[in-house]
């Protein structure tokens, strides 16, 4: 059984409005701590001189502040960063339990969306299935790459062998997910671009293959490997990772 948690408003409160909204949210946070003492929480300073109440765990965040003139707090929720919904509401009882749930319990986005569908869980799903979509696309990129190695014209001129085992190494480790394969001649392209092709100043590395050796052109680093062996090296997960860490374009 939740404790009882009642709204606290501004129009109880006199005084400087910047104040009024850390007073509040701190009581706030006293209420919702006298609920899931465990929960981990700060008032942060925003930037323009007003407070927000931030929930976390891991990459579950929750951010509670007041915009303007409301006198009812919003509830924004975040996974990696991303905003996924907002809500104001004066339901503190009910903030509980949707922070413990997402906070606490890092229920998944279907879990929130079946158990809260007063939420906007419209933008929640959308999000979820467009991430889903993505990380769809770049693995279907990288099954391209076995036709690229059966091409006569690359199996004369490389290494497939070797070739094979490096990409089978970093699809072992996830890249597949993160990044999306091209191929051009002799090429082998990675990028975190949405669709097929690159834009000019969009983050790549493209791998130029020569017999068991290859160059490795990191652009977004300006990073180059001449005459690597072709193998899933320290070295070319290092540029892997951080190519991973781009935003997606």
């Amino acid at each position: 059984m939740l404790n009882s948690i009642l709204p606290i408003h501004f129009s109880k409160l006199d005084g400087d409005p910047v104040k009024n909204s850390q007073y509040v949210l701190t009581q706030i946070d006293h209420s919702i701590k006298a609920n899931i003492p465990n929960i981990n929480s700060k008032i942060h300073s925003d930037v323009g001189g007003g407070y927000s109440l931030h929930f976390r765990a891991d990459n579950q965040l929750c951010k509670v502040y007041f915009y303007k003139e409301d006198t009812s707090p919003y509830a924004a929720f975040y996974s990696d960063g991303n905003l996924l919904f907002d809500v104001q509401l004066n339901d503190y009882e009910l903030l509980a339990k949707v922070l413990q749930r997402w906070v606490c319990d890092k229920a998944t986005p279907s879990q929130i969306q079946s158990e809260f569908p007063w939420l906007h869980t419209a933008t929640l799903s959308d999000y979820y299935d467009r991430d889903r979509a993505i990380e769809n696309v770049f693995m279907e990129s990288w099954d391209s790459i076995e036709r690229f190695c059966n091409e006569e014209y690359v199996r004369c001129k490389c290494d497939t062998v070797l070739l094979q085992d490096m990409v089978r190494n970093m699809r072992k480790s996830g890249y597949d997910r993160l990044l999306r394969a091209g191929t051009t001649l002799l090429s082998l392209g990675l990028s975190r671009s949405r669709r097929h092709g690159l834009r000019e100043g969009q983050p790549c590395i493209w791998f130029e293959f020569n017999g068991v050796t290859m160059d490795v052109y990191a652009y977004f680093t300006s990073t180059v490997l001449e005459k690597h062996p072709i193998k899933f090296t320290a070295e070319i997960e290092q540029l892997l990772q951080k190519l991973a860490k781009c935003k997606i374009s």
